[in-house]
């Protein structure tokens, strides 16, 4: 067995603890999505997204481009001693950029909810918000210490444990206390800076708390160029958000954060890969089957990433039925459209490997602000007459413009030998089966007969991963191994 072969099952295990604490945390997740749409307003709900919205950006800017500058210079250090350098230089640097440069923002949060909400009635929570940013950027750090030292395990104790006591103040401030949007917030600060002391001191002996110039200078040569790149990707991911409290209403804004919430159930096993592929993919990069490794991987993340938006967007409505109030219900039809840009975005990553190798991540900046344009112009263009849906279309979109463009730039940096025909079945089927499962042959339907349709419409997407060989092999030998042979 290859060298990158067994890394490749250690990308799968890796995958597997990363998407089984994902799992847990979006099951502890959804205690609060139903208490919080029957507490909340859409309107209330919507401000929350609005306020999450603009914390984002900031983070977007305060990290610097330093989380993944750090990973990269991680696996680059020649011994254990310059990989603590790289970590406490890394962790300075860090800690000075989040609170230096909230500061200025939570001086003046006044202004700042005017300009979002023309009211100050949102104005604790996002007095709030900022307040708890860089406590919750330090506990990111630490969860990333965890994934660069490959250790899924505390990755995943040290999750869960800061999920649980968010949501633990969540439940008190909110749904005890009735605080609303400013519990949320509220809930945040406190668990975030317990939890972002917490993870320093059991990191600790993984930093050396030594500031190294010469190495701060080559991670923000390698961090800094990421930024736009962060920009663009609040642009893509969150900024429809913002057209919409300006097009249309914060009810509609509170609708389409819940169609969101619910794809988050796709994106956090998107997540999941994508802790595991970076450290994955950089481990392997010297290996000679390193390209047919990375090409591998692709058809694997689409035809089961496909499977996941397959479930979201074909049982959308039936989920909400279960977890929202009658209000909520209106969300489902957004799904669809977001699950795609989900399964998109996870593409987008992949693919990006190339450029990341070449140490051409400009590139990474220069697609996605193409891609934030596009976004830009489509929600223009889509918002105004078709509401959450048209800002649903226009995320999707703008996701796949980017995976595609990356894709070319990245094989021109670096070649991977990609089967684009299957990728492109792939897809295609995703497609097919949505409409199988989503447009009914007459209006006048049963629930059975819809029920069964969506069903049918799923067996026939398994149907085709398994002529595709993308589905494990009963002979019991390691199924990821055997994607090669699909091209045969």
């Amino acid at each position: 067995m290859t060298r990158s072969t067994g890394k490749l099952r250690g990308l799968v295990g890796q995958t597997a603890v990363y998407g089984l604490a994902d799992a847990v945390g979006k099951g502890l997740s959804l205690v609060l999505f139903p208490i919080f749409t029957r507490i909340l307003t859409p309107a209330e709900y919507g401000a929350m997204e609005v306020i999450g919205t603009v914390t984002f950006l900031l983070s977007a800017v305060l990290v610097l481009g330093l989380d993944n500058a750090t990973t990269r210079h991680y696996f680059a250090a020649e011994h254990r001693e310059r990989q603590d350098i790289v970590l406490g230089t890394a962790l300075i640097a860090s800690g000075v950029s989040y609170f230096v440069g909230t500061l200025p923002f939570l001086l003046a949060h006044g202004l700042l909810t005017r300009i979002l909400f023309r009211t100050l009635e949102f104005d604790s929570a996002v007095a709030l918000a900022l307040a708890g940013l860089p406590f919750t950027l330090l506990t990111a750090f630490s969860l990333q210490t965890f994934r660069r030292l490959l250790q899924p395990w505390p990755f995943a104790a040290f999750s869960i444990a800061s999920l649980l006591l968010t949501i633990s103040f969540n439940l008190l401030l909110v749904w005890q206390l009735r605080w609303g949007v400013r519990g949320v917030y509220a809930s945040t600060l406190i668990a975030s800076s317990v939890t972002a002391i917490g993870g320093l001191w059991f990191t600790r002996r993984y930093f050396k708390l030594h500031l190294d110039r010469r190495l701060l200078a080559s991670l923000l040569r390698f961090g800094v160029p990421l930024v736009p790149a962060g920009l663009c990707l609040w642009g893509l991911s969150l900024v429809d958000r913002l057209f919409l409290v300006r097009l249309s209403t914060l009810t509609e804004v509170g609708l389409y954060s819940t169609a969101n919430r619910l794809t988050s159930v796709l994106a956090f096993g998107v997540s999941a890969f994508q802790m595991a592929w970076g450290p994955f993919a950089f481990s392997i990069s010297e290996t000679e089957d390193a390209r047919p490794a990375y090409a591998n991987v692709l058809n694997y993340y689409l035809g089961w990433g496909g499977f996941g938006v397959l479930g979201l967007g074909l049982f959308a409505a039936e989920a909400l039925s279960i977890l929202t109030p009658p209000q909520y219900h209106g969300a489902a039809v957004a799904v669809p459209a977001l699950a795609i840009g989900a399964l998109a975005y996870g593409a987008y990553t992949l693919v990006a490997i190339g450029v990341n190798l070449a140490n051409r991540t400009a590139q990474v900046s220069i697609t996605l602000a193409g891609a934030a344009v596009l976004n830009l112009l489509l929600c223009v263009l889509l918002i105004p007459r078709f509401g959450m849906l048209g800002a649903a279309y226009a995320t999707a979109l703008s996701w796949v413009g980017a995976a595609m463009h990356l894709s070319a730039v990245s094989q021109k940096a670096y070649w991977i030998p990609y089967d684009w025909k299957r990728a492109a079945a792939i897809v295609g089927m995703i497609i097919v089966c949505l409409l199988i499962g989503l447009f009914p042959l007459q209006s006048t339907e049963s629930l059975l007969e819809r029920e069964t349709r969506k069903l049918v419409a799923s067996l026939v997407y398994l149907i085709a991963l398994k002529r595709w060989g993308l589905l494990p092999s009963l002979t019991g030998k390691w199924w990821l191994i055997r994607a090669q042979s699909s091209d045969a």
